[in-house]
């Protein structure tokens, strides 16, 4: 086999490497981003919810209001009959396929392959067990 050969496969594998390691970065930092500015989405305890000025106990979440999410934000029904928003510096839902808005899936899968795969989110990323072995996959609405 030449240099030119070798060189060229050489090449294709650091590329690979380099596209799959870029992919896992965003990936972290799309799952893991807003987690150090605004408290896990996913928890719908009263414990965000204010203090009355009387300091007895903050009414309780009775249930989220999934008509008024927005990308960055989610609304809650509280125990006392009043709505209480959750505004999120970074996105924390994002649009489907019908144009309403769900969560954004915080949690990577593992296949029997060994391939791990996002959560449910507005692209897709699939990373292989080896990298020399087969390709990292992203796709967005489902291409």
């Amino acid at each position: 086999m030449s240099e030119k050969q070798a060189g060229g496969s050489e090449s294709g594998r650091k590329l690979t490497l380099t596209f799959g390691l870029c992919a896992v970065a965003f990936l972290v930092l799309v799952v893991f981003g807003g987690l150090a500015v605004a408290s896990d989405p996913e928890d719908a305890s009263s414990e965000h919810s204010s203090v009355p000025p009387d300091g007895g106990s903050a009414p309780a979440v009775v249930a989220e209001v999934k008509n008024k999410r927005t990308a960055t934000s989610r609304t809650f029904r509280l125990s006392d009959g009043q709505l209480e928003t959750r505004v999120y510096q970074t996105p924390v839902n994002y649009r489907d396929a019908e144009g309403g808005w769900q969560p954004i899936g915080q949690e990577l899968q593992q296949s029997t392959d060994g391939a791990v795969s996002n959560g449910s989110n507005s692209f897709d990323v699939q990373l292989p067990e080896d990298l020399d072995r087969a390709p990292a996959k992203l796709s967005t609405d489902g291409e």
